[in-house]
């Protein structure tokens, strides 16, 4: 029986053979390049939120220092004396400076 199909070279069978070859080389030095794109974009994108939290935290901790100057500011000042039943207002201001004063320890602020 002869077949219909023509006999390709052994040039040819070659050919196909280096060209499989050649696509499969580069799909796996593709793969391996994507992998080293990736990480390298996961590695920038970790250092560029780690240098955002890290501007937060000193952000923080300068708005809790104008907070504490402000309040030992406030802490300095001292209620006018007198007697507070007979002088509701005397109460206030007194009841006033002792919410202050603890606030300030609340923030954790040093005296």
């Amino acid at each position: 029986m002869v077949s219909d199909r023509p006999r390709r070279a052994r040039g040819d069978r070659r050919s196909i053979v280096f060209l499989f070859a050649v696509a499969v080389i580069l799909s796996g030095l593709n793969l391996f390049w994507t992998s080293h794109e990736t990480s390298a974009t996961a590695a920038r994108i970790a250092r560029g939120q780690a240098a955002q939290a890290a501007a937060a935290h000193r952000a923080a901790r300068l708005e809790i220092a104008t907070l504490c100057a402000t309040f030992g500011k406030l802490g300095q000042l001292h209620p006018p004396a007198g007697n507070p039943a007979t002088n509701p207002s005397r109460a206030y201001l007194q009841g006033q400076a002792r919410v202050l004063d603890e606030l300030g320890a609340d923030l954790g602020c040093h005296r």
